[in-house]
């Protein structure tokens, strides 16, 4: 009934965090902050105890400190549920923070998959590769800039055949004209790349020594 269904949005929107859950369940979206936004949108998604939480970008345009709030609202309604999470953002620390494992994707196929600690401290594509270069801030060339990956994402639908990455990459070759196969590395990982980089230790933000 309406009694009992407002008395669960209040719990639900008490567990994401909010200070003032009664007030917040009879508020309009405007007279709420981004971040207490987005902790209703967890509690919404939370409320049926899903299986399996997608979460599409759900910490992009938030501040560092609110990012880090909801984030880890969002890992602990997961785990409290023993549910799934598939968590989709280009923000390498939040996957370092929150995922077990790390598909990566470049042109809508996957390029590798492992564990976050072993793609990050290990990466085998070259697309991962440049990833994690790229987001090294500590990095810097003789000029004081940052490293980049050259080039530009093709328009959709203008992706080379074989390796979608080929035409961004400086270790291609013809032989990348043809989709490479899957490399299995260990169990559930692996990458596709003809050329791929050394299994050597990179450094990464977010994961350990």
């Amino acid at each position: 009934n309406r009694k009992a269904a407002r008395a669960a949005a209040v719990e639900l929107l008490d567990q994401v965090g909010l200070p003032d859950p009664a007030g917040t369940a009879r508020a309009y979206p405007h007279q709420l902050s981004g971040g207490q936004r987005q902790r209703v949108v967890l509690a919404l998604a939370l409320a049926n105890d899903p299986a399996l939480l997608v979460c599409d970008e759900p910490t992009t345009a938030l501040d560092v400190t609110v990012q880090a709030l909801v984030l880890d609202l969002i890992v602990r309604g997961v785990l409290d549920r023993a549910a799934a999470m598939l968590f989709i953002t280009h923000d390498l620390a939040v996957v370092a923070t929150a995922c077990e494992r790390v598909l990566v994707m470049y042109g809508g196929r996957i390029v590798e998959a492992g564990p976050t600690r072993q793609v990050f401290t290990r990466p085998r594509h070259r697309y991962t590769q440049g990833l994690l270069g790229a987001s090294d801030l500590a990095v810097v060339d003789e000029r004081g800039r940052l490293a980049t990956i050259p080039g530009s994402v093709p328009a959709a639908g203008r992706f080379p055949a074989g390796c979608v990455f080929r035409n961004r990459c400086e270790h291609a070759t013809e032989q990348c004209r043809v989709r490479p196969d899957w490399t299995v590395t260990g169990e559930d990982s692996g990458f596709a790349c003809y050329h791929p980089a050394p299994a050597t230790t990179a450094r990464a933000e977010g994961i350990d020594d």
